[in-house]
């Protein structure tokens, strides 16, 4: 066989969310792996939460995750969004050849003992360490309650500011009403258009926080231990995964969450112990695994 020949049928997602730079960085890494062509490929790369393209060829699923299945999540969720969901995983289930997903959490939750494991990347060169840092707390998701911005509002100190990236909840009804919500002062805005402004703003932060409920990987604390900044998270889902021993984990509660962000203030070697894990993460490493997922998936026949 020679190089493989791969269509990728990404998601729409814009490029600065999480899962629209997986999908921006994990193909151009794979580019230098295989073939990525418009049409008669080898095998498919798609997203697990999108439609599936009409094909004879494999299929390679990249799930992200399956809140759905999550006690904690599941109540958070729009009925309409999870019976969307539940459709179009029920449609990986029965056509792909292999699934892939980015944890062992998010493995776990799909139900699938066999699916991929390949986590995703971050890339080190562009979320570093920056020249100063400055008190704030920062928070970077979308206005969506499994979030957990307001445990993180609550949990406080008095004498930080809580600063936030924060999108809207598109798979949500009540998306414009919850943004509006989210933004309430005291909390800070912070426009960040770009990666760079991204990891700028992250470099800069005392602490990023990520008080999720559960979250299928957690691009974002990842991409703040590059910059080597301590990072506090949630213990649901990937996140005590992605963060190993480099970063707080606590309960999402507002006194858990206050107790975390305390700890990580005082330890001065947390964010160099993110920034080695950090390093071990590169998007070469996620685009390698999904690569070994599509050549076994053409092994395997359709």
């Amino acid at each position: 066989m020679g190089r493989l020949r791969v269509s990728v049928c990404a998601p729409s997602a814009a490029a600065w969310t999480g899962h629209g730079r997986v999908w921006e960085r994990g193909v151009a890494e794979l580019s230098e792996l295989a073939r990525v062509v418009p049409r008669r490929p080898d095998v498919w790369l798609v997203d697990g939460h999108g439609e599936l393209p009409a094909t004879d060829r494999p299929i390679v699923a990249v799930v992200h995750e399956a809140p759905w299945e999550d006690a904690r999540t599941l109540p958070f969720l729009h009925p309409e969004f999870v019976a969307a969901m539940r459709a179009r995983f029920d449609a990986v289930r029965e056509r792909a050849t292999r699934v892939v997903v980015p944890s062992c959490a998010g493995r776990a939750q799909v139900g699938l003992p066999n699916a991929d494991v390949v986590p995703y990347g971050v890339d080190a060169d562009l979320f570093r360490p920056g020249p100063a840092r400055e008190s704030y707390v920062l928070f970077v998701g979308t206005a969506h309650p499994r979030k957990n911005l307001e445990g993180l509002r609550s949990a406080m100190p008095p004498d930080r500011e809580l600063r936030a990236v924060l999108g809207p909840a598109h798979d949500r009804p009540d998306a414009a009403e919850l943004y509006a919500a989210a933004v309430r002062p005291p909390l800070v805005a912070v426009d960040a258009p770009s990666d760079a402004e991204l990891a700028r703003v992250m470099a800069a932060a005392a602490v990023v926080c990520l008080p999720s409920f559960s979250e299928g990987f957690g691009l974002p604390a990842l991409e703040a231990m590059a910059c080597g900044t301590p990072v506090v998270v949630g213990d649901g889902g990937a996140l005590p995964e992605v963060v190993g021993d480099a970063g707080i984990v606590c309960a999402p509660e507002p006194e858990a969450i206050a107790a975390g962000l305390r700890r990580a203030l005082a330890d001065p070697e947390l964010g160099a112990r993110g920034r080695a894990r950090a390093l071990e993460f590169p998007w070469s490493r996620t685009a390698q695994g999904w690569f070994g997922a599509l050549r076994r998936a053409v092994e395997s026949g359709p």
